[in-house]
């Protein structure tokens, strides 16, 4: 079995797939403190379908950009889960996340009147930072319909714990 994790998005959304075929999701809209509540998302999840930790062979976990906090939520989570089961992990820049390998520009909020920029050419994803345009969204319905399509792009990753944030700017702690 397959655990996805998206906590850089707007939304809290995890799902476990097996057999190219979503078994159970949760998918709490705009939810705001993911650090918070995600080990209890965890848990209810696997209770919906009656297996524990060690049914998951794999993790998905979508990196940023996107939320600070979501990030870091989604990462630490993932990995150490990962390095104490021993499950493997693999991960994607959240733009190519949202774009499912269709070609055009897509825009994330990277607040201060900015987004941050995907543009995928070529099958390969440039990201930069520009003007504030409106938000693109994952289609999480499907998502839970199609999940083969998004988990094809995720990429194995080789070393845990050199295994990075993808922040694209510094993240802004305090005021200044």
């Amino acid at each position: 079995m397959k655990l996805l994790i998206d906590t850089v998005n707007e939304d809290l959304f995890l799902s476990i797939i097996e057999n190219n075929r979503t078994l159970a999701f949760i998918h709490l809209e705009k939810y705001k403190h993911k650090s918070e509540i995600l080990p209890s998302i965890y848990s209810k999840l696997l209770k919906k379908l009656n297996i524990s930790t060690k049914n998951i062979q794999e993790i998905y976990v979508v990196n940023g950009p996107g939320s600070f906090m979501g990030i870091r939520a989604g990462l630490v989570f993932s990995k150490t889960l990962a390095l104490v089961t021993n499950i493997k992990l693999y991960s994607l820049d959240n733009l190519s996340f949202i774009s499912m390998g269709k070609e055009g520009k897509y825009y994330i909020d990277a607040k201060g009147g900015k987004s941050y920029i995907g543009t995928l050419e070529n099958q390969k994803m440039k990201i930069e930072i520009g003007e504030f345009k409106q938000n693109s969204f994952i289609n999480y319905k499907n998502l839970i319909d199609n999940p083969e399509i998004y988990l094809q792009k995720f990429k194995k990753v080789k070393n845990i714990l050199k295994f990075k944030e993808n922040y694209i700017k510094k993240p802004q702690i305090g005021g200044n």
